[in-house]
C-alpha cells in the first residue's frame, strides 16, 4: 500500500493543515494591532523628546530669556500637533553658592510637550525634560 501519492497532498490534508494553522494564528491577531499601536506611540514619544530637547537647548544657550521664548508653540510633525510649553524658575540662592563672588544664579528650565492621539482628544500624552543651569548673571 502506497502511503503518499505522487500527485501531492489531497484536498482534505490541505484543509486540515489550514485549520490547524488558523487555530494558532487567530489568537495572535489582536497582538499584532497592539504591537502596531505601541510602535506608533514610541515614535511619537521620540519626536516629543527631540522637540523638548531642542527647545531646552535653545533656552540653555540664550543670553536672555524673554517672553517670546517662553510662549507655548504648536508644531505639526507627520500630521500630529505637538504643543511645546517652556518654563523657567529662579532657584536663589543656589545651594553651596550663597557666598560666591561673583554671584551665581541657578535656574530650573522645563519643557513639556503634549500631544493627543488622532481622534482621541481625551487621551493626551505628555513628555517633560528639565535642566538646572548655573549663570553668573541674571537671565
Amino acid at each position: 500500500m502506497k502511503r503518499f501519492s505522487a500527485d501531492g497532498f489531497s484536498f482534505i490534508e490541505i484543509l486540515a493543515a489550514l485549520v490547524i494553522f488558523g487555530l494558532f494564528l487567530i489568537p495572535m491577531i489582536p497582538g499584532f494591532g497592539e504591537i502596531r499601536r505601541q510602535s506608533v506611540d514610541a515614535r511619537r514619544m521620540v519626536i516629543a523628546g527631540a522637540l523638548a530637547a531642542s527647545k531646552l537647548e535653545e533656552m540653555k544657550l540664550a543670553d536672555r530669556i524673554d517672553s517670546a521664548m517662553m510662549q507655548s508653540e504648536t508644531r505639526s510633525v507627520h500630521g500630529i500637533d505637538f504643543r511645546i510649553s517652556p518654563a523657567f524658575e529662579l532657584i536663589d540662592p543656589a545651594a553651596g553658592f550663597e557666598n560666591a563672588r561673583p554671584a551665581v544664579f541657578s535656574y530650573r528650565l522645563r519643557v513639556r510637550v503634549k500631544w493627543a492621539r488622532p481622534g482621541l482628544k481625551e487621551s493626551e500624552h505628555d513628555f517633560s525634560l528639565q535642566a538646572i543651569v548655573f549663570r553668573n548673571r541674571l537671565l
